[in-house]
């Protein structure tokens, strides 16, 4: 089932997981498995914010971010940059190239950042 579902289908279901606070390692793994590098950036902050937020490792997952961030990390929004930082610090992804990536991102959008994001961001990279 979850094999047939777009990367939004499988972000909400991951996110909602997430605030639930419901670990199923079954339905979380076969998503990070079935996530594609063509996932929009909003669906992969959202992603790799709810595997963070359940402490749930995956390596496909990681693989597609790394992936994606190569030369696409401008595509992400200010928050979606602080989410994903936050969830590579909270995930211990240290060295993660992903996050030079995210860095240079940030770094042309700083102006637009709000407050809570650019706090994420700052927590992120002095904890990876």
């Amino acid at each position: 089932m979850v094999e047939e579902c777009n990367s939004q289908a499988l972000a909400s279901t991951a996110w909602a997981l997430a605030v639930l606070q419901v670990s199923n390692e079954p339905i979380m793994e076969a998503i990070g498995r079935n996530v594609s590098t063509d996932v929009k950036p909003r669906d992969l902050a959202s992603l790799v914010w709810s595997f963070a937020s359940l402490s749930v490792q995956h390596p496909s997952l990681r693989k597609t971010l790394h992936e994606f961030g190569i030369g696409r990390s401008a595509q992400l929004s200010a928050i979606d940059l602080a989410s994903i930082a936050w969830s590579l610090a909270l995930l211990q992804w240290h060295g993660d190239q992903m996050m030079e990536e995210i860095a240079l991102a940030a770094g042309q959008q700083v102006s637009r950042l709000p407050v809570q994001a650019l706090s994420n961001l700052a927590w992120s990279f002095a904890t990876s």
